[in-house]
């Protein structure tokens, strides 16, 4: 997660642990946040069906949907 979350411009830290090329599998509080700040960069998608105003840092369904939606996109493979 945390290399997705910096490869999509959500940095988890600029240097050390989390950062990119040095991305751990630990969800800790900088992961949790760089996960709200991309839930409410997909905010229609993510957030608003579920009538959510602001990111939870919890990345449940809508967000793992999101995200194949996007990375799919992003390989250029179809629906």
């Amino acid at each position: 997660m945390q290399r997705y979350l910096n490869w999509a411009g959500f940095r988890i830290a600029l240097i050390g642990s989390g950062s990119p090329g040095n991305e751990t599998t630990y969800f800790g509080n900088l992961t949790r946040q760089a996960v709200m700040r991309w839930q409410e960069a997909n905010r229609a998608e993510v957030l608003t069906p579920l009538g959510l105003p602001n990111g939870t840092g919890v990345f449940g369904m809508a967000s793992f949907n999101a995200y194949v939606r996007i990375v799919r996109i992003a390989l250029g493979v179809g629906s």
